[in-house]
């Protein structure tokens, strides 16, 4: 890439302290001319008008830093110019050691910047180049690793996720983009959430495979999906993870009308646990609780022998948590209040 030279006007105009302290509507025309001459030669020449909008930002904090700017004109001024001045350097992507010379330049810029002129530079910074501009220039790879390297460290990793799995969608590599960034992309404040804003963009992937892979990113997470797996219809998530107690005898009473095979599941997986010994503060009232909508649920679903035959295995089996076996044990309505040792 060549390194362009041009005799900008704005050079003389808008030198160190050009303006004194009433000089503010001065600022602004220099500032309106400056930004004509380089969309002038934006149109013909865009790498030298590139080099153009560095040098004027450079400038800026040089030129006017001796001017009232209380009233907020020329903030709104300069604002604008340099939104514009971002919108020239995007159009002229610059690769190599000239990419890394005016990335150097405009940092310098930032943390000379007395007044933060250059706020929106700061914040749109993984834009610059580095890994929209590569992603414009079909450079995929190179974008996610500049994008990896930088986003990752200025902006954080949602930010830096959000942007490498955009940038995949956009090339056609969506199985790549969902493999490497979805969750943490689109991670929201909550499960449900997370998980709807992942399916509305990978429509072709199937709910359960979305919930599986959710729970294997998150483990020691997995009972948080059961309501996303409530809501999906998915019976058979509180199976092979354990969810807490509360939810799961809610669900049980809740769905009896409404959805009782998913009410059932929810009893039965909630009796599961229990005689695993893996709640804690265990009450005889949730035993009992399990027990009495397992049975409801099982006479409405047409299950009442096989519900009854998982109940009796429970309450013989010698693996069975000893205090969940005593209440198990009592007979069906009456309530062993014995605690638990």
């Amino acid at each position: 890439m060549k390194t362009p030279s041009h005799p900008w006007s704005f050079r003389q105009r808008l030198r160190a302290r050009a303006f004194g302290w009433r000089g503010s509507k001065l600022a602004i025309e220099r500032l309106k001319e400056a930004l004509g001459e380089l969309e002038t030669v934006a149109r013909d020449d865009p790498e030298t008008a590139a080099e153009g909008a560095i040098l004027l930002m450079e400038r800026l904090w040089p030129a006017l830093q001796a001017v009232d700017s209380s009233s907020g004109a020329l903030g709104n001024a300069t604002n604008k110019t340099v939104h514009e001045l971002i919108e020239i350097l995007l159009a002229a992507p610059a690769e190599g050691a000239c990419l890394e010379r005016q990335l150097d330049r405009l940092w310098t810029a930032i943390e000379e910047d007395g007044v933060d002129f250059l706020s929106e530079v700061r914040d749109r910074w993984g834009e610059l180049y580095g890994v929209q501009a590569l992603a414009a220039q079909g450079r995929t790879d190179e974008a996610i690793r500049y994008a990896e390297q930088s986003l990752g460290l200025n902006d954080g990793p949602s930010d830096m996720a959000r942007t490498c799995e955009e940038i995949l969608l956009a090339a056609g590599r969506g199985e790549e983009a969902y493999r490497r960034f979805a969750y943490t992309a689109n991670r929201a404040g909550s499960h449900l959430a997370t998980f709807r804003a992942i399916k509305k963009k990978y429509s072709d992937k199937a709910p359960r495979a979305i919930l599986d892979d959710l729970i294997a990113q998150t483990p020691g997470e997995e009972g948080k999906w059961f309501a996303t797996a409530k809501t999906l219809g998915l019976l058979d998530l509180a199976r092979g993870s354990p969810v807490d107690i509360g939810t799961l005898l809610r669900a049980a009473r809740d769905l009896q009308e409404s959805n009782p095979r998913f009410a059932l599941q929810a009893a039965v997986a909630a009796l599961r646990w229990m005689v695993a010994g893996r709640f804690y503060e265990l009450r005889a009232g949730d035993v009992w609780d399990a027990r009495r909508f397992a049975l409801e649920t099982a006479e409405v679903t047409g299950q009442a022998e096989t519900i009854q035959a998982f109940l009796d295995e429970l309450t013989s089996s010698a693996d069975t948590d000893t205090f969940v076996r005593q209440q198990l044990e009592a007979p069906y309505g009456v309530r062993r209040l014995t605690p638990r040792a």
